[in-house]
């Protein structure tokens, strides 16, 4: 069992690790600010960029559950235009647009109840197979902290070699990159994106 952090579109390299592991949420971690929590990377005309949620500052509580987005910027709706420009012309945008969609524009409050919705989203959009649960589920399963891989703010440089990197036709002719966001990977592959991520 994995005991992992939320990451906002999380990226190809975390999908992979993750993959056929049951999965427990941590919901007992301080907030780390520049983290993939509230951001992500995706592929654009110019190169790699980052997508941010932006925050309010909790002076009372750094722990992820308690942090909250700030809607005071127009955040939203530049994610999905930069998603649009990304990505609008690959095989399956139109497949997965409107699903995401929805989940960004339900405005939650906390950022940890965003990453948690978005995850479960993948999780049926990959047809993953995992247990997926909170941490609140662990005494009740008779399991310790000790036992858990734990996982959190991955990178390509923490867990999988590139050295045999399988590469797919990016939308920009540019190479495969694992530490970009699995939107990157699902808008070109669709179906075929639970596939790719066994064969890396």
């Amino acid at each position: 069992m994995i005991l992992v952090e939320l990451q906002y579109f999380p990226s190809i390299n975390y999908f992979k690790y993750i993959n056929k592991n049951d999965i427990l949420v941590n919901l007992d971690s301080f907030y780390a600010r520049k983290s993939y929590r509230n951001r992500t990377i995706i592929n654009g005309n110019n190169g790699l960029f980052n997508l941010i949620v932006p925050t309010i500052k909790n002076k009372i509580s750094k722990k992820y559950v308690d942090i909250k987005i700030d809607y005071s910027q127009n955040w939203i709706n530049q994610h999905l235009q930069s998603m649009q420009s990304s990505y609008g012309k690959t095989p399956y945008f139109l497949f997965y647009e409107d699903l995401i969609t929805q989940v960004l524009k339900l405005r939650h409050i906390f950022l940890f109840d965003l990453n948690y919705d978005l995850l479960t989203l993948f999780f049926k959009l990959l047809n993953f197979e995992n247990n997926f649960r909170k941490e609140k589920e662990l005494i009740l399963n008779g399991l310790k902290f000790d036992d858990l891989t734990h996982l959190s703010n991955i990178n390509n440089n923490e867990i999988i070699s590139t050295s045999n990197k399988i590469y797919y036709n990016n939308n920009f002719g540019k190479n495969f990159d694992i530490n970009v966001s699995i939107l990157d990977l699902l808008f070109m592959k669709g179906p075929e994106t639970k596939y790719f991520l066994n064969s890396i």
